[in-house]
């Protein structure tokens, strides 16, 4: 289960095509194997998966030791509520390395989500403690089975680029749409 910056691996690098809305542009990410589109923050590259890897999000790589992201995956613990995919997440979290210091309420493209936030130690005894942020739902697409949405960010504790990987992470999650009608399908 990829989760985290560190098993967030996405091969190859590429810039999605610029699309005119009301003269500016309007840069986005659409993903229609697991049904989202994200409206990207100006002046951010970003890299995404390419074959023959399935697409499942994309990658913003920020100053050294930072980085924002947006991923999907099928469900494939038998997890069926958000609670629950949270306690999963929170434990798999806990073994890497991270504790859990926040958690909260939230949603993700209108539906109800969780916002997670941990303290990472430094990996292998090298480099420094990190701060990991997620922002997570579990929802069903029409025909699908269940799917975990989540944007997140890490940055390294204390760095002065905190501020940029909060404020990429912060449009990554405002910009993410469904691009089925979930008002009916949330779990």
């Amino acid at each position: 289960m990829a989760l985290g910056f560190a098993s967030l691996v996405l091969a190859g690098a590429a810039r999605d095509a610029s699309a005119q809305v009301s003269g500016s542009p309007v840069r986005r990410y659409s993903n229609p194997e697991y049904e989202y589109v994200v409206r990207l923050p100006g002046g951010v590259p970003i890299e995404r998966s390419s074959g023959p890897g399935p697409n499942h999000g994309l990658n913003v790589q920020l100053a050294p030791g930072s980085s924002a992201w947006v991923f999907s995956h099928y469900e494939t613990e038998n997890i069926h509520t958000l609670s629950d995919e949270v306690e999963s997440v929170v434990q798999l979290r806990r073994e890497a390395g991270c504790t859990a210091t926040g958690r909260k309420a939230a949603t993700l493209g209108g539906v109800p989500a969780a916002e997670l936030t941990f303290e990472c130690a430094p990996e292998a005894g090298r480099g420094q403690p990190a701060t990991l942020k997620l922002l997570l739902t579990l929802q069903r697409p029409p025909d699908r089975g269940y799917v975990v949405y989540q944007v997140g960010t890490a940055y390294l504790k204390g760095s002065e680029k905190a501020a940029d990987a909060e404020r990429v992470y912060r449009a990554l999650a405002g910009g993410f749409t469904f691009t089925w009608p979930v008002a009916a399908r949330a779990e």
